[in-house]
């Protein structure tokens, strides 16, 4: 994937299409997608997927286990396919 502000921008708009989230929150390198379905580890927060990026815009992810999207394990898996498709480097947060 070619790194600019196009790509981050499609990145976001395209894994919220997957989820059936919109990003819940975010600071300087990051955006955040909050999970509506109850979560397995009850008292932790409930954001199932973080999307990270540097100054030159190179994303990374990183998949919390126990929290899936609206659209439920078959919108985790899509995610999963896009980040690798788009060779994003994700890791599982257990």
């Amino acid at each position: 994937m070619t790194i600019d502000i196009h790509n981050l921008t499609f990145a976001i708009s395209r894994l919220s299409i997957l989820t059936g989230d919109e990003v819940t929150t975010g600071d300087k390198n990051s955006v955040a997608w909050i999970s509506k379905t109850n979560s397995l580890m009850m008292g932790e927060n409930n954001y199932w997927l973080d999307l990270t990026f540097d100054e030159n815009f190179k994303l990374s992810a990183k998949v919390y286990d126990g929290y899936y999207p609206s659209t439920g394990l078959s919108g985790m898996y899509a995610v999963i396919g896009y980040l690798k498709y788009h060779d994003i480097p994700y890791e599982f947060i257990c």
